[in-house]
């Protein structure tokens, strides 16, 4: 039982340093959650873990790619499977972890821009942290080849003041 809101730390690691065994853990205790697969997805480049002692509680990836908006390319920072445990939902850590996304764009990558796709009940708490929802498709490749486009719950984070380019979205690989 967690009894301290902030009984936590972050870990901001880049994801090809982590050990295979932790990888493979995130996999199955966070992404199972989106019902995603190993394989299936784009890999992260970065990795922030929250920890509360030895366990882990919370992890958010970061894709850098170059995407396609009108046309022309641009430098982003895909965010992928932002999960807390149940138990720790509710104190903060999801608003920590994605702080620390923004201070990773910004500091370690060269993204314009932070970027992401949410479930509507989500909406609101990517808002309160700046995030703003686009209405421009996307188009993803999926891991069997497919082109698979996603028209709604886009959201956008400017990380070095340019305003989101008008046009369709091309990621340009898998989704994050």
């Amino acid at each position: 039982m967690v009894t301290d809101p902030l009984d936590f730390h972050l870990a901001v690691e880049r994801a090809e340093q982590l050990p295979r065994p932790l990888t493979e853990s995130i996999f199955r205790r966070f992404y199972a959650e989106f019902g995603l697969e190993e394989g299936k997805t784009a890999r992260a480049d970065w990795r922030i873990l929250a920890w509360s002692g030895e366990a882990l509680v919370g992890h958010v990836g970061i894709v850098e790619r170059t995407i396609t908006v009108g046309g022309n390319p641009y430098e982003v920072g895909g965010i992928a499977a932002l999960v807390v445990q149940a138990e720790w939902r509710g104190r903060g850590l999801g608003r920590a972890l994605m702080l620390c996304v923004e201070d990773v764009l910004h500091d370690e990558t060269a993204a314009a821009y932070g970027h992401l796709i949410c479930e509507p009940d989500r909406v609101g708490f990517y808002a309160g942290l700046g995030w703003q929802e686009i209405g421009a498709p996307m188009v993803f490749t999926a891991w069997d080849g497919q082109q698979i486009t996603i028209g709604h719950r886009i959201m956008i984070l400017p990380i070095r003041g340019e305003p989101w380019p008008d046009g369709p979205i091309d990621a340009n690989g898998l989704m994050w």
